[in-house]
């Protein structure tokens, strides 16, 4: 059977520690908060946020004018 082979991020030209988009867990880390709490946050639209492929995605340069 073949495995088939994710490509680097760096074939999008963007490499993923440099785009500013935070998961889920990177962005509460970054906040400071427990992930289930930023989750609630983002879900009921006070944390500003995208819900991607069924999982969420933070801006960093967002979040920090948001603050």
């Amino acid at each position: 059977m073949a495995t088939t082979k994710k490509p680097p991020a760096e074939a999008n030209g963007v490499a993923m520690e440099d785009s500013g988009v935070m998961t889920l867990a990177e962005a509460a880390a970054f906040l400071r908060v427990s992930d289930e709490g930023l989750r609630n946050d983002a879900e009921s639209g006070h944390v500003p946020a995208r819900k991607m492929a069924g999982k969420w995605r933070f801006v960093k340069s967002t979040l920090l004018q948001w603050l």
